[in-house]
């Protein structure tokens, strides 16, 4: 398979991915959505590490060198904050906050996968905080 195009036109085709006619928002928030679930694995395996050394120091009685898995767990607290920020955005293209709402309560499946994804109640609360349900009685 070869590929006609060059990194500016591949540069292009993606940045264009993120504009609002080019973007197909349920299959754009389901792979975010997939991210965090990754994410948010990577950052508690990283706690069981941190709890593992910090419990191996005190039988051995040494001092474990803890500074790579803080910097770790620091570096994917801030991939998350990122990508919670990208997930904003994106629900942002939709200029109605009903069907946002709708989005981020559905399930979203992940046909490669074979699993479906419903967003987290604390996710869900840092999703929705910018976001105003319109009263139905206006």
């Amino acid at each position: 398979m070869t590929v006609d195009k060059n990194e500016d036109d591949l540069i292009a085709e993606l940045e264009a991915g993120m504009s609002e006619d080019q973007i197909d928002l349920n299959v754009t928030f389901t792979a975010q959505l997939d991210a965090w679930f990754i994410l948010n694995y990577q950052k508690e395996s990283i706690r069981v590490q941190y709890q593992r050394m910090v419990a191996m120091g005190k039988r051995t009685e040494k001092d474990p060198n803890l500074k790579p898995v803080i910097a770790q767990f620091g570096a994917v607290n801030e991939e998350m904050e990122v990508l919670e920020s990208l997930m904003i955005d994106l629900l942002g293209v939709r200029n109605d906050p009903e069907s946002v709402v709708k989005i981020v309560n559905a399930s979203h499946y992940y046909p490669s996968k074979g699993i479906a994804y419903t967003v987290p109640e604390a996710l869900k609360t840092r999703l929705l905080a910018e976001k105003t349900i319109p009263n139905s009685d206006q």
